[in-house]
Parts: C-alpha cells; sequence; structure tokens
C-alpha cells in the first residue's frame, strides 16, 4: 500500500467502558453493550463482533443526552471518521484514521463552540494502488482514492493524466459519499506518464474551502 501523503498522529483519551449495571444485544451476528450512568440514562453503546472486540460503530453521550463522540471501528482498531461533540452538541474535533487501525489520522480539524474552525492538519485524500506503479502496456492501471468528507461539506474527486500531450488531461470526476472511489486507467503504450489526483472540498454553502492535490507516476514496460 502506497500513498503521498504524511500521516498525522493523534493521541486520544481512553473512553472507558464499565461491564456494570449493562445492557447486551445481538444484532445480525453482532452485539451491542450498553453502559448507563448512575441516574439511569445512557452513557455509552458500542458494537462488537463474535470475538467481542469493537466493530461498526461507538457512541458516547453526555448525561444530558447529546453525543459525545461517535467513533468508527474494524475488528477492535479505531478506523475511518471519528467526532467529539462539544455538551451543546456541536462538533468539539472531527478525525478521519487509516484502514491501518495503528492510531493514525490522515486528517484533522478542531472547533470552537460556536463552529469556527480553530486548526487543520492532515490531507483528505490518499492514493491506494490496486496493481502497484508499473504495468505492462496494454493494460489497466487500477487505484482507489482514499477520501475524508468532513461534516457540513461536499466533496469531488478529479484524475487526470499526462499520456502523449502537453498538458494534463480531465479524466474522471467523481462526487464522494462515504465510499472510496476505484478508478481505472488504460496504458497503451510504454513509457513514464504522470497522474494527477486533485480533491475539491466544499462547504455547505457550496464554496470551495480547500484542495488537495496528489501526483505519481506510472511506469509502463
Amino acid at each position: 500500500m502506497a500513498a503521498n501523503y504524511a500521516y498525522l498522529i493523534v493521541v486520544l483519551f481512553t473512553i472507558g467502558c464499565q461491564f456494570d449495571n449493562n445492557a447486551e444485544h445481538s444484532v445480525e451476528r453482532q452485539y451491542f453493550h450498553d453502559d448507563f450512568f448512575d441516574n439511569g440514562k445512557l452513557k455509552s453503546r458500542v458494537w462488537y463482533n463474535d470475538d467481542l472486540k469493537e466493530d461498526s460503530l461507538g457512541l458516547w453521550f453526555y448525561e444530558n443526552g447529546n453525543l459525545k463522540v461517535k467513533a468508527h471501528f474494524s475488528n477492535g482498531k479505531q478506523v475511518g471518521s471519528t467526532c467529539y461533540y462539544y455538551p451543546n452538541g456541536s462538533i468539539e474535533s472531527y478525525y478521519f484514521y487509516n484502514s491501518v487501525g495503528d492510531g493514525s489520522a490522515m486528517f484533522a480539524q478542531r472547533f470552537s463552540q460556536k463552529g469556527e474552525l480553530i486548526e487543520e492538519k492532515g490531507m483528505p485524500i490518499g492514493i491506494i494502488y490496486e496493481n502497484g506503479l508499473t504495468i505492462n502496456s496494454g493494460n489497466y492501471l487500477d487505484f482507489t482514492v482514499v477520501s475524508v468528507k468532513p461534516p457540513n461539506s461536499e466533496m469531488t474527486i478529479r484524475t487526470f493524466s499526462k499520456e502523449n500531450t502537453p498538458d494534463f488531461v480531465l479524466g474522471t470526476t467523481y462526487l464522494v459519499n462515504d465510499k472510496m472511489p476505484l478508478f481505472r486507467h488504460y496504458f497503451e503504450t510504454k513509457g513514464a506518464y504522470p497522474m494527477r489526483v486533485i480533491s475539491e472540498l466544499k462547504d455547505t454553502a457550496r464554496n470551495v474551502i480547500r484542495l488537495d492535490t496528489v501526483n505519481f507516476i506510472v511506469s509502463v514496460e
């Protein structure tokens, strides 16, 4: 697996889950565990797999009933998006963790209680090469764009190629909807071909607030 971005290491506080005064339920081979405050209100609900590892979703709440943390897991590892909320319900911070599950986030944002962006780190796009960067002529290069769509935003992915032309030529445009777009590009002749992927992030008013670019070269043998 390769990518043109540096991972941002984010240290998160550990959220404990007490297994007393609890309730457990199962749905389609997944189990969720409920933990409660002393007043009987729901404190957390976390889904587990058959190996009793966190899987799918974890939710933690304030005593007033508002959501405190919403995190995603895969077989015990934190992956994808995680949101932390202020007691008033507004987003405090947003992290997007890589699929390796090593605690590294590729993109992070922090907000004030008024919803103002305080800090932003990392890149919201990266590349996973499905069949490497060296292919034989007459074949397709398959690659997946790992994309981050923060809350209250819209993202499009555009691909460009520089194949036997002086300038980059627009290829596919993809609207990101919580999926990892898979792209294919055909190379007919031998050579080194630059490729470019650009993400365009827009806010709720559909104003472009950020552009990110990943460049790479495909060697065709």
